[in-house]
């Protein structure tokens, strides 16, 4: 072995001589080459080392609760809110219709009595009867029947009796409405005085409905021009007393 002069060896690597195993060809090792590792990308931080990485900041976690506080004031403003415009009692005072004159339009007073305010009760108050048929004039008014005429559909029976004692319609001198009733002229004051009863198409009187007229008739009374078309008849011959 040839050994190298002290004065050429390079101190600053160290050289290790191996002796090759015998019958063995000795090569070195082969060298690796170093990469170089490319820069970042400007902006971008180097990977976060292990332990460094910074957990999220949970940001808003009592938010909530100012969410809450702020419904409940709302909540309690607006039932404050509604108790005192429903508790506000109210001032004004319904004024009565212009067209209204207690329980009558003024209509109906100035078809009926040339006024739209009534002066006189006996005449157009609502308890008069000025045409004595044994309606008042607000019960004339509830029926569309004539304040001023006693037999608004000229059948021979007063208003008042068609509607408290016979049950016949006072503004439909046909309640029977078969077509040769019409056609015959048999109207409601024909056909009671002839002893046939209108509610009950071309029947006689029964003994019932007539001890129900009688006992009719004993509250309410008869009026004219039903007095006059039934006499003669068991109706005004049994309660003489009770006819006007």
């Amino acid at each position: 072995m040839i050994e190298t002069p002290p004065d050429q060896i390079d101190k600053s690597d160290p050289v290790f001589n191996v002796m090759p195993q015998e019958g063995k060809n000795y090569s070195p090792p082969p060298t690796v080459p170093t990469i170089a590792k490319a820069p970042l990308p400007p902006g971008l931080d180097a990977p976060p080392q292990p332990g460094s990485i910074n957990k999220p900041h949970r940001s808003g976690g009592k938010s909530w609760i100012y969410i809450l506080i702020l419904i409940i004031v709302l909540a309690g403003l607006g039932a404050a809110a509604y108790y005192m415009l429903g508790t506000k009692k109210d001032t004004t005072t319904t004024a009565e219709p212009e067209s209204q004159t207690g329980r009558f339009t003024k209509a109906w007073l100035e078809d009926n009595f040339n006024t739209d305010t009534c002066s006189d009760q006996t005449v157009c108050g609502e308890d008069a009867d000025p045409d004595n048929d044994g309606m008042s004039n607000y019960a004339e008014f509830k029926a569309g029947t004539n304040p001023l005429n006693p037999d608004s559909d000229s059948d021979g029976l007063a208003d008042g009796d068609e509607v408290q004692i016979f049950g016949t319609e006072p503004n439909n001198k046909y309640t029977d409405t078969r077509v040769e009733v019409t056609q015959n002229d048999w109207t409601d004051g024909f056909q009671t005085k002839n002893g046939y009863d209108p509610l009950d198409p071309g029947k006689k009187f029964s003994e019932v409905r007539k001890q129900k007229i009688l006992q009719d008739i004993t509250q309410y009374q008869l009026h004219s021009p039903s007095s006059s078309t039934l006499a003669g008849t068991v109706f005004v011959q049994t309660t003489p007393d009770l006819v006007k």
